[in-house]
């Protein structure tokens, strides 16, 4: 028996709205992370401790506050691995504004290109598009892949 197309529109729908649930609470959870590591921070530069110390346990709570914050941007949940990946990116190729830096990530995670558009609200093409200037701007030549570049940083 065909699948009439008001039951698929039904579907999809339904599909839909439980993965605005999701990306909603990891939302919230990625926020209350900011939130925490913030004041963590702010803890931190308050304390009487030794200066290089105390540095380095600001900089790790801002790593994790930026972390969040690609989190709730993205709506995914990264890693500490995908942090280390971003900054790396970023020191390599400081010129990557921050949706490419977003498409690369998604692009080492294996998302495919149909997947990501809609994602992030564009047209295929206009991925295409933005996957044509990373190339240009990561230095890779005409028949080299951007998704082995990413996989093998």
């Amino acid at each position: 028996m065909p699948i009439k197309p008001l039951d698929e529109i039904k579907k999809l729908k339904e599909i839909l709205a439980e993965k605005e649930d999701e990306l909603a609470r990891v939302a919230k959870e990625c926020g209350a992370g900011v939130e925490v590591f913030t004041a963590l921070t702010q803890d931190i530069h308050a304390l009487d401790i030794d200066a290089q110390l105390k540095r380095e346990m600001t900089d790790t709570s801002v790593q994790q506050v930026e972390l969040r914050r690609l989190e709730v941007h993205l709506g995914i949940e990264l890693t500490n691995r995908d942090y280390e990946f971003i900054q790396n990116l970023r020191a390599k190729h400081p010129n990557l504004n921050p949706r490419e830096l977003m498409l690369a990530v998604l692009i080492r995670q294996s998302y495919p290109t149909l997947g990501i558009a809609p994602w992030i609200g564009i047209s295929s093409r206009g991925l295409e598009s933005i996957r044509y200037r990373m190339h240009k701007k990561m230095g890779q030549g005409e028949h080299q892949s951007i998704k082995n570049y990413l996989a093998e940083m």
